[in-house]
C-alpha cells in the first residue's frame, strides 16, 4: 500500500474535516519522506501478527501526525500473511519507519523487542496495535501534555471504535474510573485528569494504544513482564507505573480502536475464560506483594478491599438492572441480593475478603 493511498480506510476518514485541518500545505508523502529526525522524541512500537489488512492504515495514521518528531518500529511477529510486504513498502519510503523481524513469540515479546530496537534518545513511548489508528493530533496533544506535567508518567486518552472498513461504530464497553466515596463509590468525571491506582486496580479501561508513556518511568518499573502472558498485561504495567508517578487522563478522543472478526471477542467462551484466568493471575500477583514497600502493600490491600466490598456489589447491581429490563425477575433478584450481601458483609470488623 503506498504512503499516499487515498483508499486507506483511516486515511479516508482523516480526509474529512480533521485531516484537512492538519494537512495545510504539505502532503503525506512529503511528511514521511522527511528524514531530518535523527533523535526522535517519540518511539511508536507496533507488534504485528497477520495484520496485512490493517497495518498500512496504522502506519498511515502515524505518518499523518502534526507532530513530526517520531520513529515507528513495527515488529513482525512471525506473520504468515503479507504484513511484512506492506510494512516494507512504507519503510522503503521513509527511514522513520523500521521493520524488525522475529519468530512468533506473542504480543508482549514483540513489544519488548520493539522497545529494544527503539532509539535510546526518545523520551516517550506509544505501543500502538497494528489495527488501530491515531488521530492526526494525537502525538502533538499528548507530547505537549507530558512536557507540561513532569510528574505524570503516563497519559491516556479518549477513543472511538471503528469497524473493519474504518467506519465509526458502537461497541459496548465500560469506560468509567471508579474511586471510593463516603460509604459507596463514584465515577470520576471526564474533566478529572487524575487516574489513581485504585481505578487502575479495578480495571478501568486503559490499554497500550491509548497511552503515551514517559520512557524513564517505563524503564524504572522494568517495562512489560514477559512472564505475565497476554490479557491484563497492560494493567500490570500501568499499576507499576502508578506506584512511581501520576497517571492522567485526557478525554479528547485521539485513537480509533478497531473491532473486527480477526480479534478475540468478549463474547467468545475462549476469550472469557482466558480473561478470567489472567485477571485472577493479576490479582494474585499484586496481593502477594513481592518487591513492594510496606506503604505500597497497604495501597494494594486498600484497593483490593474497595474492589471486593464496593465495586463488585456495584457491578452486581448493574447486572440486576439489566435483567430487570428484560423482565428476568429471578436473575435480577439473585444479583441484587448477592451484591447487597457482599456490601453488608464488608461492614463486619476483621472480615477478610
Amino acid at each position: 500500500m503506498p504512503l499516499d493511498d487515498p483508499n486507506s480506510a483511516c486515511e479516508a476518514s482523516f480526509g474529512q474535516i480533521e485531516y484537512a485541518s492538519f494537512k495545510r500545505s504539505r502532503d503525506l508523502t512529503q511528511i514521511l519522506k522527511s528524514d531530518s529526525i535523527t533523535m526522535p522524541k517519540v518511539s511508536v512500537i507496533t507488534p504485528c501478527y497477520n495484520s496485512e489488512k490493517y497495518v498500512g492504515q496504522t502506519l498511515q495514521s502515524i505518518g499523518s501526525q502534526s507532530f513530526e518528531d517520531w520513529e515507528h518500529i513495527v515488529v513482525n511477529d512471525g506473520s504468515t500473511d503479507g504484513s511484512r510486504t506492506v510494512v516494507q513498502s512504507f519503510a522503503q519510503q521513509s527511514s522513520k519507519i523500521r521493520l524488525v523481524e522475529q519468530t512468533n513469540g506473542g504480543m508482549i515479546g514483540a513489544r519488548i523487542t520493539g522497545f529494544k530496537a527503539a532509539s535510546l534518545e526518545s523520551s516517550y513511548l506509544l505501543f500502538l496495535d497494528a489495527d488501530d489508528c491515531a488521530e492526526p493530533l494525537m502525538l502533538e496533544r499528548l507530547v505537549h501534555y507530558l512536557d507540561a506535567h513532569k510528574e505524570v508518567g503516563l497519559v491516556h486518552t479518549g477513543y472511538r471504535f471503528i469497524d473493519e472498513k474504518g467506519n465509526f461504530t458502537h461497541y459496548p464497553e465500560v469506560k468509567y474510573r471508579l474511586v471510593p466515596h463516603g460509604l459507596w463509590l463514584r465515577k470520576l468525571p471526564q474533566d478529572s485528569p487524575d487516574t489513581p491506582f485504585v481505578s487502575i486496580f479495578t480495571l478501568c479501561v486503559i490499554i497500550s494504544s491509548i497511552s503515551l508513556i514517559r520512557r524513564s518511568v517505563y524503564e524504572e518499573v522494568g517495562g512489560y513482564d514477559p512472564a505475565f502472558g497476554t490479557h491484563r498485561e497492560d494493567t500490570d504495567l500501568f499499576l507499576r507505573i502508578a506506584l512511581k508517578s501520576k497517571v492522567h487522563f485526557s478525554p479528547e478522543p485521539l485513537i480509533r480502536r478497531r473491532r473486527h472478526g480477526g480479534q478475540d471477542t468478549t463474547s467468545s467462551p475462549e476469550f472469557k475464560q482466558k480473561s478470567y484466568l489472567q485477571t485472577q493471575k493479576l490479582y494474585a500477583k499484586w496481593r502477594k506483594g513481592e518487591g513492594l514497600t510496606q506503604d505500597e502493600k497497604k495501597l494494594v490491600q486498600s484497593a483490593w478491599r474497595f474492589k471486593q466490598s464496593r465495586v463488585e456489589p456495584y457491578q452486581a447491581f448493574l447486572r440486576a438492572a439489566e435483567y430487570l429490563k428484560h423482565k428476568d425477575w429471578i436473575n435480577a433478584f439473585r444479583f441484587y441480593l448477592g451484591g447487597l450481601r457482599r456490601y453488608l458483609l464488608s461492614w463486619i470488623p476483621g472480615l477478610d475478603f
